[in-house]
């Protein structure tokens, strides 16, 4: 599927939760070089309408945490893959030993970090050196 076509098959969707338009989710993937090796770790992942994104074009790895389950529920019903792992739990709880490429977080700045620097410091612990 490319480019466009990606655009044009998730634009009408109410499940991409951001303010950000869908074409800017996707150039913002090839901005950071998302790849097939690409793992990615997303928390506050909503619907993980985004991975769903990215896993389309560029055909990542990832893995979506959210604490509203109705959202993994009916996230999972969109899957669209079989590289996407969609979780229900609290962020703060989720132990992983494994590290990521890209670790994304759309929430950074809605309070759920005492502030930004600590936000990022808990980003950076699942991000791979260089990630």
């Amino acid at each position: 599927m490319n480019y466009k076509q990606i655009i044009s098959a998730c634009e009408a969707s109410a499940h991409l939760v951001s303010m950000v338009p869908v074409e800017r989710v996707v150039e913002f993937g090839y901005s950071i070089g998302l790849n097939s090796d690409t793992s990615v770790l997303d928390f506050c992942c909503g619907y993980g309408e985004m991975l769903n994104l990215w896993n389309e074009a560029f055909g990542i790895n990832v893995v979506g945490i959210d604490i509203h389950e109705p959202f993994i529920v009916e996230g999972k019903t969109r899957v669209r893959g079989d590289r996407i792992n969609l979780i229900a739990g609290d962020i703060f709880a989720y132990s992983d030993s494994k590290r990521y490429d890209v670790v994304v977080c759309t929430e950074l700045s809605a309070g759920l970090f005492e502030d930004f620097a600590s936000g990022i410091a808990f980003i950076e612990k699942h991000l791979k050196q260089g990630g």
